[in-house]
């Protein structure tokens, strides 16, 4: 698995590729696209931006976003929960219950 980091409406290719081990054996569970300088400079101004766009939703339209948001966690929740547990070492139980937080 490759990610690259989304910044401003955009999957940026970086170049700078650094791979993920599992602290439980060493296997390589991704490959990650470090964030240049520039990179988290454009996702600073790009995170002011939203929060300056959402804080004058109302709540409701607010609460909707991140409706979206879990529900999306929700359809993956079994990807999310083997991701996590492979690239923390951790029992999938365990993963479970971070993804399960996450959504709550």
């Amino acid at each position: 698995m490759e990610r690259r980091p989304y910044i401003a409406g955009e999957w940026r290719d970086t170049g700078d590729i650094h791979e993920v081990r599992s602290p439980a054996g060493g296997a390589v569970v991704a490959r990650v696209h470090r964030a240049r300088a520039g990179d988290i400079e454009d996702a600073t101004v790009a995170a002011q931006q939203a929060f300056e766009k959402t804080r004058s939703m109302a709540t409701w339209e607010r609460s909707a976003i991140l409706e979206k948001i879990a529900e999306g966690l929700r359809l993956r929740h079994d990807e999310l929960t083997r991701i996590l547990a492979r690239e923390a070492g951790k029992p999938v139980k365990a993963g479970r219950a971070e993804v399960d937080r996450a959504i709550f």
